[in-house]
């Protein structure tokens, strides 16, 4: 089963060496930092890896399996948006799906 926290099951390879009591009970530390900050640090450095992972997967649909589109047609809006726009599934699928413009969206424009 996966870790919601840590979905790809990395553990860090660091050990706390330190420890002193505070009024509050142990307090464990290593250069410098708690604990609890070396866990939000692992925690936002995993958050980072995973939204890279997702920009990799976008950029290089060939290797990831990840839709992209695929082509576009009809006349450009002043934002530069086609009337429509090609998705495939998959790189190599041999097919894709249509989706057209069918309202004005609610920006500016």
């Amino acid at each position: 089963m996966t870790d919601l926290v840590n979905p790809s099951g990395w553990t860090p390879d660091f050990k706390i060496t330190e420890k002193r009591i505070s009024r509050d009970g142990p307090v464990y530390e290593r250069n410098g930092k708690t604990y609890e900050d070396l866990e939000a640090e692992i925690k936002r450095l995993q958050e980072k890896c995973d939204k890279q992972a997702k920009i990799l997967q976008a950029a290089f649909p060939e290797q990831s399996g990840h839709y992209f589109i695929c082509g576009e047609g009809g006349v450009l809006d002043k934002n530069g948006l086609p009337e429509m726009i090609l998705i495939s599934p998959a790189f190599g699928a041999g097919w894709f799906v249509r989706y057209d413009k069918t309202e004005h969206y609610g920006g500016k424009g």
